[in-house]
């Protein structure tokens, strides 16, 4: 079966565009199982890569080419970004400067003090089998303005 090739930024438009329409499908009716909304970025991995490799894949990559959804246009309107902030506009669908998270780091006035932050940084929030470890500072999406695709809830 040929497939129309596609790029990575592509997909990732589709992913979030596909997720939105999805769930306003599933608000028309009462559901028995929580919704699943799986994103799966691969940094680096250009879309057109899927194609010329798609022979080598086995098991979820080879299942994930055949029964998953492709979308052969489709874009999102910001350049190269850092990790951080791409992640944040593929999970909420909006650009860095909403999403709150902007880059990977960056720094911000607390006080009369800029302070560095980490896009993911958060104390109060430790690493599960890590708690009492000071090494592994705590992370959580508190920094993260918009609700992402997770949890978009219908509202009856």
């Amino acid at each position: 079966m040929n497939k129309p090739d596609i790029g990575m930024s592509q997909v990732a438009g589709s992913v979030v565009l596909a997720a939105v329409l999805g769930f306003g499908q599933g608000c028309t009716q009462a559901q028995e199982q929580p919704s699943l909304v799986v994103l799966i970025a691969v940094d680096q991995l250009r879309g057109d890569l899927l194609e010329r490799y798609e022979e080598a894949f086995s098991g979820g990559l080879r299942r994930l080419m055949d029964e998953g959804h492709r979308y052969t246009n489709a874009s999102h309107p910001f350049a190269v970004t850092q990790t951080a902030a791409g992640h944040a506009s593929l999970s909420t669908g909006v650009l860095p400067s909403r999403s709150g998270i902007v880059a990977n780091s960056w720094s911000q006035l607390v006080g009369d003090e800029w302070r560095s932050t980490y896009s993911v940084a958060d104390p109060d929030s430790p690493i599960l089998g890590f708690e009492n470890d000071d090494q592994l500072p705590g992370r959580s999406p508190k920094n993260l303005l918009r609700e992402g695709l997770a949890e978009v809830r219908c509202v009856p």
